[in-house]
């Protein structure tokens, strides 16, 4: 692997503090030394400083270690030079809402600016040191809001269940109900449901920018969401297939936040200063929905990449 740009989702940056470094094989240093050899350039999502923040305002937490760990090691990954700025993605509804309308909402450098500097204040903090009350009362924002979105995720999820049956209730909706199952995935595997998706990523995009669009104005845009965030859809879909076919609780903390695996695969495949994007992970639906949407190439295991990176 050589010449791409890589984002390492939370599971990457968390298995590489669970299993990675404490093996002494690898340190962060050395990943960005062996990345720089091969001209790879690394690059954080806001949405994985959020997922790993939003675990460091209550040491309390089973995760907080790792995660503290987790947004360390990604500071020093994706810091440009010693002391320079943390190269980080522009978030993907931000970059839909510029791709589809010209405009990105309202807010949105100084989130990213904000996220930059909850890294950076957690990096450079002592192991052994509490973190100063001002991160952790940032960070406590950052999990209450990562709760409101993943709980308006689930609505969405069940709504979009619902126009499949208004008669079913929770999460195996169709359990005693053979017929109505088959119905349901016959739907969601019809040609038009990834349209239907995408009409979704519209709507919500021209939320966040106040725009308006109908029409074949609106179908343009779709076809655009269809070409540029098929992984996305791809996974969105795969959700949706689970609960219809055996059942799948999302509101377990390991579900619900497929939202945010949902959209660090918007940009999957997309290219950066001619570099194409490539997603590091150790999730498994999330590598089971970029091969969906045929970006298999653009997903990489973390241990394989390590290895890529060693051969």
């Amino acid at each position: 692997m050589h010449n791409v740009a890589v984002v390492f989702d939370t599971n990457a940056y968390r298995d590489l503090s669970r299993r990675i470094l404490p093996a002494a094989v690898w340190t962060v240093p050395s990943i960005g030394l062996a990345e720089q050899q091969r001209q790879i350039t690394a690059y954080a999502s806001p949405f994985v400083i959020m997922e790993l923040a939003s675990h460091l305002w209550d040491e309390k937490d089973p995760d907080y270690a790792q995660c503290r760990c987790g947004l360390t090691s990604l500071e020093q990954h994706c810091t440009a030079g010693n002391g320079g700025l943390i190269r980080i993605l522009a978030d993907s509804e931000s970059l839909v809402a510029k791709m589809l309308f010209d405009h990105t909402p309202a807010g949105y450098n100084e989130q990213t600016e904000r996220l930059c500097q909850i890294a950076r204040a957690v990096a450079v903090t002592a192991p052994s040191s509490a973190l100063d009350a001002a991160v952790v009362r940032i960070c406590r924002q950052v999990a209450d809001y990562i709760e409101r979105r993943e709980m308006a995720f689930l609505a969405d999820i069940l709504a979009m269940i619902r126009d499949l049956d208004p008669t079913c209730q929770g999460w195996d909706p169709f359990d005693s109900n053979q017929a109505k199952r088959e119905e349901a995935l016959s739907t969601i595997w019809a040609e038009g449901m990834p349209r239907a998706v995408a009409a979704v990523l519209v709507a919500k995009a021209a939320a966040q920018v106040g725009a308006s669009c109908s029409g074949d104005d609106f179908k343009d845009r779709g076809d655009m969401v269809l070409e540029h965030c098929s992984a996305t859809i791809a996974l969105y879909l795969e959700i949706l297939k689970r609960i219809a076919e055996t059942g799948c609780d999302l509101t377990k903390k390991s579900r619900s936040n497929w939202i945010w695996d949902m959209q660090i695969l918007l940009g999957l495949g997309e290219e950066i200063d001619k570099q194409r994007l490539v997603l590091v992970t150790t999730d498994g639906d999330v590598l089971s929905a970029a091969r969906a949407a045929l970006l298999g190439d653009a997903v990489q295991p973390l241990d394989e990449y390590l290895h890529a990176l060693n051969s």
